[in-house]
């Protein structure tokens, strides 16, 4: 049995909770990326309050403030002409 990057990510996602519970909190922005079980893509972001979320891109620290509103209007700008 080989624990793929989805698995991991519900881990972390659990400890970094656990964690906050105890008032002892891990000081970590984490970022999973990898396969699947079924061989797709995943990335996921797990921080310090355990609060964990997936998406198709991810930003970490301040550019999660700058940056991430830019990409998702040029994905959204860039899905429009595909559509």
């Amino acid at each position: 049995y080989k624990p793929c990057a989805r698995e991991h990510y519900a881990y972390l996602s659990r400890v970094f909770y656990n964690r906050r519970t105890k008032i002892q909190p891990l000081w970590n922005n984490l970022v999973v990326g990898g396969f699947d079980a079924k061989g797709e893509a995943f990335l996921g972001s797990v921080d310090i309050y355990g609060t964990c979320y997936e998406s198709d891109f991810i930003c970490t620290g301040y550019a999660n403030y700058l940056a991430k509103p830019l990409i998702e209007a040029e994905q959204s700008n860039v899905s429009a002409i595909l559509d």
